[in-house]
């Protein structure tokens, strides 16, 4: 890798973009006041020559693009364009899936070999499997706890609350209480049984569990008993980034 090179990795999100820069996250929300200027000040502070990011939110990623180039660094790389160069997994069984998905599994595999199943908590929620030939199998993926809780809000709003338990117990005895067990324990519920049947239909053994996601951490200790040996990572989809860059520099530095 060129010694001079600063790299900045983007993950820019339905919800959210985060940046991730020298071991450091720093997350953006974009319904929060000054976004766009909280932005362009972490920009301005920050010293990089490259931009190497994912999108799922084509408005987000121009303001980054646009706000990189007011601080005159042009070289941008979406990591969507190494799909087509990245050997580490095989994704020819599946189709249009998320970038964030299938650099998830790739940040999996710095922890073990497959298989492997991680769950992303954000705004959807994905499961995402890849099996012992590093084959991507596919998934699901249902609403996010944070989805479900400003859909019910948007219903109702004597449904709207200001945060959720994560550690519901019994019955809930007001309106936030019976939302959180709820959605909580459903999202739980949801993620152990798909990953339970799916274990058994596409006979995985022993697959590596690996949760990530601004909630993900939370869900994994509700989970704990079901699965004692899954790992939290907040940064698997970057790790999976770093990994996908510098696996394909060769064809990096031939097409500079």
């Amino acid at each position: 890798m060129d010694t001079h090179e600063s790299l900045l990795f983007a993950d820019i999100g339905n919800s959210r973009i985060k940046l991730f820069k020298d071991g450091i996250k720093t997350p953006f929300h974009y319904k929060h006041t000054g976004f766009a200027d909280n932005l362009a000040s972490y920009l301005t502070v920050e010293a990089f020559n490259r931009l190497v990011y994912s999108s799922v939110n084509a408005n987000a990623e121009n303001i980054l693009l646009s706000l990189c180039r007011n601080k005159k660094v042009y070289d941008f790389i979406n990591i969507k364009e190494l799909l087509p160069h990245q050997t580490i997994i095989d994704l020819r069984a599946v189709k249009g899936m998320g970038n964030d998905r299938w650099l998830g599994m790739i940040g999996a595999t710095a922890y073990s070999d497959p298989p492997l199943i991680t769950v992303d908590c954000g705004t959807a929620i994905t499961v995402n499997v890849l099996d012992y030939k590093y084959q991507v199998l596919g998934g699901a993926i249902f609403a996010g706890a944070y989805t479900q809780k400003n859909t019910l809000a948007s219903i109702s709003e004597k449904l709207g609350f200001p945060k959720f338990n994560f550690t519901p117990e019994g019955a809930g005895n007001d309106t936030p209480s019976a939302v959180s067990l709820g959605i909580i324990v459903g999202v739980a519920g949801g993620i152990k049984m798909i990953i339970e049947q799916i274990i058994q239909h596409d006979k995985l053994k022993n697959p590596g569990i690996f949760f990530t996601g601004g909630y993900g951490g939370k869900i994994q200790r509700i989970l704990a008993k079901d699965f004692p040996e899954s790992i939290y990572d907040e940064n698997l989809i970057f790790r999976g980034m770093n990994k996908i860059y510098e696996s394909t520099q060769p064809h990096i530095k031939n097409a500079l």
